[in-house]
């Protein structure tokens, strides 16, 4: 087995610096808590409520910025293999890439986001609402403080270690399948393509594997093996082109689509592919089935 070509720091001492930041902040928010509630002043409360807040994404954002720093690739040579698979198993594979190289890959994880957005107004207003609502109340409200700013700093931590990326993250290209599932449906939606998946390039060397160029692919009907159309994705999922690609004798380079792109616009592309096809190979009868239910009338000359 090859050795790792990974270079990765141990995660035990940033966890320990993540969790000792956390509590002692925890800690110091319930002390000056005690002072800030007394007053009753919401306008004084906020002020300093969101400077604990606020100032703590700084500190996590740090220690998990000179972790990501460290992790390097040594030189390794990939082994890509291009494969058509189904969207539903493009998923599975996605869901274990993330896991495997979540230190690595760099994703906006929108749960862990919210999550952190909730536990920060639950810092800011919880307090207060305890101190406000009765007397006795205000004794627990600084620890209310001190408890919703670990759930705080826990979330802020979870979603800045996916945030932020690392050198080599950029190696480790990853596509989430929610950015692809658009369109997926725009060629599911579209007439006389038999099978619609994606295109990836797998590279791997020992146990490791990257995911590159990953494309949506839809096979045209009857004519699976020599032609299928490809839609070329930008960072945010969107088609940026529909591109034709043909795979027989003679067969000439036709104009890819690259603007109103629509179920309609695709379909008249597949027909000019057929048509194309039949005159330079000729039919045969799955292929007269598609011509028949498309309407298209061909004349060999």
């Amino acid at each position: 087995m090859e050795d790792s070509p990974l270079v990765m720091p141990s995660s035990g001492i940033y966890n320990f610096a993540l969790v000792v930041t956390i509590v002692i902040w925890s800690f110091l928010s319930s002390y000056v808590a005690q002072y800030a509630l007394v007053e009753l002043s919401l306008e004084l409360w906020l002020l300093q409520a969101s400077g604990f807040v606020l100032f703590l994404i700084p500190c996590v954002f740090a220690i998990l910025w000179i972790q990501k720093n460290r992790i390097a690739l040594l030189d390794v040579e990939w082994e890509f293999r291009e494969k058509e698979i189904a969207f539903s198993e493009y998923e599975k594979i996605a869901m274990d890439y993330a896991q495997t190289y979540s230190g690595i890959i760099q994703t906006v994880d929108l749960w862990w986001l919210v999550a952190s957005l909730l536990t920060g107004i639950s810092s800011l207003s919880l307090p207060f609402v305890f101190a406000f609502s009765h007397p006795i109340l205000i004794q627990v409200a600084p620890f209310v403080f001190g408890f919703t700013m670990v759930l705080y700093g826990i979330s802020v931590s979870v979603f800045l270690r996916s945030f932020i990326s690392a050198p080599i993250s950029s190696e480790f290209p990853f596509v989430p399948p929610k950015y692809i599932r658009n369109a997926i449906s725009l060629f599911i939606s579209t007439p006389s393509l038999s099978w619609t998946g994606v295109s990836i390039d797998i590279g791997r060397f020992g146990d490791y594997y990257v995911l590159e160029d990953l494309k949506v692919v839809g096979r045209i009907d009857s004519i699976e093996s020599v032609a299928r159309i490809v839609a070329e994705l930008d960072e945010s999922g969107e088609i940026k082109r529909i591109v034709p690609e043909l795979n027989f004798k003679d067969a000439p380079k036709i104009e890819s689509i690259k603007s109103n792109i629509s179920p309609a616009s695709i379909q008249l592309l597949i027909v000019e592919i057929i048509k194309i096809y039949v005159k330079l190979r000729g039919s045969n009868e799955l292929l007269d089935e598609v011509l028949e239910e498309l309407s298209i009338d061909i004349t060999i000359e």
